[in-house]
């Protein structure tokens, strides 16, 4: 049987896990969508 400690502790590990993956691809599409938007109406 699993105690409460090792549920949390993979609950952490999901969540820092889903954090990075957001970062990852904040990281790549967001300056991707600016400099599309940007060669579209040419301005901020």
């Amino acid at each position: 049987m699993m105690n409460f400690l090792s549920i949390d502790m993979v609950a952490t590990d999901w969540a820092r896990a889903q954090f990075a993956l957001t970062a990852t691809k904040h990281r790549f599409f967001v300056p991707l969508t600016l400099v599309t938007n940007y060669y579209k109406t040419k301005s901020l």
